[in-house]
């Protein structure tokens, strides 16, 4: 608005000066009334047009500010997307290289809590006897248990915050053979999550060496050998005398040395 405002003021100065000293501001010519008006015109033109242009000019200042602050925002979202980025991988190196070394220790299974298996890995797979762990993702591990008591007794003390160390769990393999885990068991999120190691050989020898010391235990005036079914080799052919590797059986008739049975 300072445009036409000065427009107007210097008329009356323009005016003044190009009028004799006896003659006043009116005019008695239609000429220069409307050489008046035009001029006046012209000049609220121009202020309009200049008062425009700088209203343009402070908004396009304003715009060109919004727009560098847009764009430093998107620089600095890039650039915390690429730290992210970086992390992530870092996190999955991590995570592979930790299955690496202690995959083929321990297996791993995750479950909900009314037993269906949803993710494990191909180490627990193997443990049931299957050749990856999508066949046993279609599985329950309640039905895994020999003994349903045993899942019913694990099941009720599993909480959340709560951690099951080295429960020694008696399974069932695919093909119905036994497998006996100790495992770490724990609840996550409404998710059952352990950590397994199978010792079903570990088991086997046990229970043999037991069995063993039963056998020893009930005959303690009787060598080990006498319980033992006799292994007898016939040697003659090579000639030489047919001898019992391991104590006779009590049935068995004494051979004289020097001649073989045939």
């Amino acid at each position: 608005m300072l445009g036409p405002l000065a427009t107007l003021l210097s008329v009356v100065p323009i005016a003044y000066l190009n009028l004799p000293p006896t003659q006043s501001l009116m005019f008695r010519a239609p000429g220069g009334l409307l050489a008046l008006l035009v001029f006046l015109s012209v000049g609220l033109l121009i202020g309009i047009l200049n008062a425009q242009r700088l209203a343009a000019k402070r908004r396009a200042e304003f715009v060109a500010d919004e727009l560098d602050l847009v764009i430093d925002e998107q620089r600095t979202l890039e650039a915390i997307t690429l730290k992210l980025v970086a992390v992530a991988d870092e996190l999955q190196t991590s995570v592979d290289r930790y299955r690496n070394q202690f995959g083929g220790l321990a297996a791993v299974f995750r479950a909900r809590r009314d037993g269906r298996i949803v993710e494990c890995t191909d180490l627990f797979a193997r443990f049931l006897g299957a050749a990856s762990p999508e066949p046993v993702l279609a599985q329950s591990l309640r039905d895994l248990f020999l003994d349903p008591a045993q899942w019913r007794e694990l099941e009720l003390a599993l909480a959340s915050g709560v951690l099951l160390s080295n429960r020694e769990l008696r399974l069932r393999r695919n093909d119905g053979t036994p497998l006996t885990v100790v495992a770490n068991i724990r609840e996550a999120g409404g998710f059952v999550e352990g950590v397994a190691i199978d010792i079903t050989d570990r088991k086997q020898t046990g229970e043999v060496e037991r069995r063993g010391t039963r056998v020893a235990d009930a005959a303690p005036g009787r060598s080990i050998d006498a319980a033992l079914p006799a292994l007898v080799v016939d040697l003659s052919s090579l000639g030489r005398e047919r001898h019992a590797l391991i104590a006779p059986r009590p049935d068995e008739e004494a051979v004289p040395r020097g001649r073989s049975r045939r």
